[in-house]
């Protein structure tokens, strides 16, 4: 195919630039008469023709990619303050030995088996022995 597209490109090129027409008066034809030969006209053609690539041209609506942006300044964490532990409504006749839950004072005198809080803050003198003998400050641990 190649071949074939330079052979038509000469051919055209040498009847352009090498053929003068002219009429032969006494029948009216036409008659060519050729100045020069292909191979000066192929001597003048300096440009080779360009190397065929794999890669076809990109197409006109091909859509070129936004320009990247910079991504949004980001916000340093908030610190999350550790959940507070609910305090129970205040109720009438809570020891103050046990101030994030309402245990009355004894009598009667209640064990861990007794109430259904579990690991709270147990202060001194913890009249019901909540804390057992480790004395860490918490109380019903097991």
């Amino acid at each position: 195919m190649r071949h074939w597209i330079m052979f038509m490109l000469l051919t055209g090129i040498v009847l352009a630039l090498v053929g003068a027409a002219c009429t032969d008066e006494e029948n009216g034809e036409t008659k060519v008469t050729p100045t020069a030969t292909v191979e000066e006209v192929e001597a003048t053609n300096t440009q080779p023709p360009p190397a065929p690539t794999d890669t076809p041209p990109p197409a006109a609506d091909t859509p070129v990619p936004p320009a990247p942006t910079e991504p949004p300044a980001q916000q340093p964490p908030q610190q999350q303050e550790p959940p507070q532990q609910q305090e129970p409504p205040p109720q009438a006749n809570c020891d103050p030995s046990y101030p994030d839950v309402c245990i009355p004072p004894p009598p009667p005198d209640l064990d861990c088996g007794d109430i259904t809080y579990r690991r709270f803050t147990v202060l001194p003198p913890d009249p019901h022995g909540f804390d057992g003998n480790d004395n860490d400050g918490i109380g019903c641990e097991s």
